[in-house]
């Protein structure tokens, strides 16, 4: 079953890409970059709103 929504297709056949060595690698790169630079005080804020809930 596919559902359109604006420009995202929603697809219950998608073939997961969890265990892919060019997602891994990105997800790395990505906690490198964070673990370096770190968050804006804006998002974190947000994040603890959220949490709260």
């Amino acid at each position: 079953m596919k559902i359109k929504q604006g420009t995202i297709a929603i697809d219950n056949n998608m073939k997961d890409h969890s265990n892919d060595p060019f997602v891994k690698r990105k997800i790395e790169d990505s906690k490198k970059v964070i673990g370096k630079a770190g968050l804006p005080p804006e998002y974190l804020k947000i994040l603890s709103e959220r949490k709260g809930k």
